[in-house]
């Protein structure tokens, strides 16, 4: 390769290094790089839902606009015909486009259909509106041979235009769509129109201002739409970050205005009771070695508790108190008859998933302290004692004037607690560095298999406070380097 072909092939590296550098500029602006990372799709969704709150406003204040369009245009229509009344002008507007734009209102509030599938039918439905109240004089007008008076309806057209585009302002990845949707619902009709009207002059006119106007405001819309999910990028990392706080359900009552959420309701779940066994020993041992490991291990259950869909209640020293079932928002249908037994099996259904989950975070946390422990205090073998239930609990603000909280109160919240405790009267039956869970009858309703659980009986040591419990099942987590009592029995 000689000096000049080195050259060329520099040249080229170049220049496509510069094109890639400004395809990435494009994707970046227009957002469609990374376009599956999943805060993107949920800043996305709520923008849309979002938007969909600004055109229910539009809806209703359209109508009062279409309606006194109905008035004023009276004076120019007679213009060309003259035997039209003001009441024959008025009515089309009430029946065509009044009437459609209740309906169009309505269905941005339509839950049961997607919230993108709302917006591209809303704004297919006002456009649909428009060329109903064109279609009622202006246009068949223009079409019998005065097509001068689509220059009269021009302002009012781009006011429209207008309006929708920045109402609407689309984010990059749903303008394709609306573009699609306003050429074939509102430029095709309008322009055909102007076209068959006979006057080229005329006809000039009326696409340039749309055309031209329209492709304006859809951009300006893109371009508004930027700050306006910025908006909601900040206030959904301001959720999240009280919402650590606060919990789902109180940081949604403050930011989304579900209060519903907060009013006293009776749930069926899975309460998880976590104890740290030997921490007060360990303190002598080592402080900063403990506070090190409790930093970690609470970190690590947080990360473990949310990845399962449960919820911390209470951590009073190293004890944890964790839901499953209990905050997730349910939909009441309990008031509609004829669906008591489709309700029964969700509710089966529901119960099945969330016991699955408790099982497994209360693994998880057991592995992880057994990692975590072994680091800090090695040959220590400090372990955890579990306690799992299930039943009816009541959730709901708690306490009067200035010092209230969420919280839930039921027998399983406190049954989870003695089962904890109750690891301490059996621990003989494991291996001492073993981690051991516990769990009611209730809790067991759902498993799929009793593999790895042994059923132990609580009459002669019964549960403290719950002496109806008359056996319990026991789930033993050796360290790795160990085989649980419970195997080599089983051996």
């Amino acid at each position: 390769m000689n000096l000049r072909q080195e050259s060329k092939v520099a040249q080229v590296r170049s220049s496509t290094k510069a094109c890639e550098k400004m395809w990435d500029k494009l994707l970046n602006f227009l957002e469609l790089k990374n376009a599956d990372d999943r805060l993107h799709q949920t800043i996305e969704l709520k923008y849309v839902e979002a938007t969909l709150k600004r055109l229910e406003y539009l809806s209703y204040a359209a109508i009062v606009a279409f309606v006194n369009y109905g008035i004023v245009s009276h004076q120019f229509i007679r213009v060309f015909r003259p035997e039209i009344t003001l009441w024959d002008n008025l009515w089309p507007r009430l029946a065509f486009n009044a009437l459609p734009l209740i309906f169009l209102g309505k269905l941005t509030k339509l839950t049961r259909v997607p919230p993108s599938m709302r917006l591209y039918l809303w704004c297919a439905g006002f456009c649909g509106v428009f060329d109903a109240a064109a279609a009622v004089y202006v246009w068949p007008i223009a079409l019998s041979g005065r097509p001068e008076i689509m220059l009269y309806v021009g302002a009012a057209n781009a006011t429209v235009f207008g309006i929708f585009a920045l109402t609407t302002a689309p984010s990059p990845r749903m303008a394709p769509k609306l573009f699609l949707i306003q050429v074939f619902a509102l430029w095709v009709p309008l322009l055909s129109v102007a076209y068959f009207a006979g006057n080229t002059l005329i006809f000039n006119t009326v696409a340039n201002d749309t055309v031209s106007l329209a492709l304006v405001t859809l951009l300006m819309g893109i371009f508004l739409s930027k700050p306006l999910r910025k908006v909601i990028a900040v206030e959904m990392k301001n959720q999240s970050e009280a919402s650590k706080f606060l919990g789902p359900v109180i940081s949604r009552a403050v930011f989304e205005g579900r209060e519903e959420g907060l009013l006293r309701q009776k749930r069926r779940g899975f309460f998880l009771s976590i104890d740290i066994r030997g921490s007060t020993e360990a303190c002598k041992v080592d402080m900063e070695a403990w506070i090190r490991l409790r930093t970690a291990y609470f970190h690590e259950v947080s990360i473990i508790v949310k990845s399962n869909g449960g919820y911390i209640h209470k951590t009073v020293g190293d004890h944890h108190l964790i839901s499953f079932a209990i905050m997730d928002d349910l939909e009441d249908l309990s008031e509609i008859s004829g669906l008591e037994h489709e309700i029964n099996q969700a509710e089966e259904r529901r119960l099945h998933y969330w016991s699955h989950k408790a099982m497994a975070a209360a693994e998880q946390v057991a592995v992880t302290f057994h990692r975590l422990s072994d680091k800090e205090f090695p040959g220590y073998n400090m372990r955890i004692g579990l306690g799992l239930d299930k039943g009816l609990v009541e959730r709901g603000v708690q306490g009067t004037g200035l010092t209230q909280e969420l919280d839930v109160t039921g027998n399983a919240v406190n049954c989870a607690t003695r089962l904890e405790e109750y690891t301490k009267v059996i621990q003989s039956k494991a291996a001492p560095s073993s981690s051991l869970l516990v769990m009611s009858p209730f809790a067991s309703d759902y498993l799929d298999s009793f593999s790895g659980l042994k059923k132990v009986s609580a009459i002669e040591h019964p549960v403290r406070n719950f002496p109806g419990i008359k056996w319990v099942l026991l789930k033993e987590f050796a360290r790795k380097s160990e085989v649980s009592t419970l195997d080599k029995k089983a051996a």
